[in-house]
């Protein structure tokens, strides 16, 4: 028997196309080209989400900084205390005087981010719209975030026209005197060199001097 007719035909093999043509069929087809549609259009709409809201949180942290830090408040001036380092008067009809020198303590309170330089100002002492004496407030500043005490020297010295003030003579005879103090600070805000504003704050205070003891009392500032 012959060898080689025994042996059977092979069966050709399926041929499969190529991967690329593959992929260009798959590209082509109608159902995958609207799910990569859909998928960046999904991507993009993140995208956009993600810049949306950090420009949002920027804005945001923005607002807050400038409220919070470059916001510019009036700084707050009172008396904290007064000491009398002399005192003399007279309190007998018709003379009623009496002169004064005052150790007084003025503070500051600058609750902004920046310090307040103020001009030079004074400081003055009246009773009942007759103003008697007062001090020189020399400029200076005060720093951010901090209450800021300056020392002043007022002289007080009753003016001829109170002698015939019957309110002025009760109290001298009473021993208790009710004196009143104003103050205005004509200032500059600095804040991180981005703020520079201009500032201006008053002082009122009231008190009750009293006579024999040398004491100031019932110091009110607002």
């Amino acid at each position: 028997m012959d060898i080689e007719s025994d042996k059977l035909p092979l069966t050709p093999g399926k041929i499969h196309p190529r991967s690329n043509e593959e992929a260009f069929a798959k590209m082509m087809n109608p159902k995958y080209r609207l799910s990569r549609r859909r998928q960046q259009g999904t991507s993009g709409g993140k995208c956009f989400v993600y810049v949306f809201l950090f420009i949002v949180l920027l804005a945001a942290a923005a607002l807050i900084f400038s409220i919070a830090v470059l916001r510019v408040e009036r700084p707050h001036v009172k008396l904290t205390s007064i000491s009398v380092s002399r005192l003399s008067y007279i309190a007998a009809s018709p003379v009623y005087t009496f002169n004064a020198s005052l150790s007084v303590l003025l503070a500051i309170d600058n609750n902004n981010f920046g310090r307040y330089r103020f001009e030079e100002s004074r400081a003055t002492i009246s009773y009942d719209n007759w103003t008697i004496g007062g001090g020189r407030i020399f400029g200076d500043r005060a720093r951010a975030r901090e209450v800021d005490r300056f020392n002043i020297s007022m002289d007080v010295k009753s003016v001829d026209g109170l002698s015939s003030n019957q309110n002025f003579s009760s109290e001298l005879n009473s021993g208790t005197v009710n004196l009143n103090s104003y103050a205005e600070l004509n200032g500059r805000v600095r804040i991180m060199k981005i703020v520079n504003k201009l500032k201006k704050t008053v002082m009122n205070c009231t008190m009750s001097l009293h006579l024999q003891t040398r004491q100031v009392h019932n110091l009110i500032c607002f």
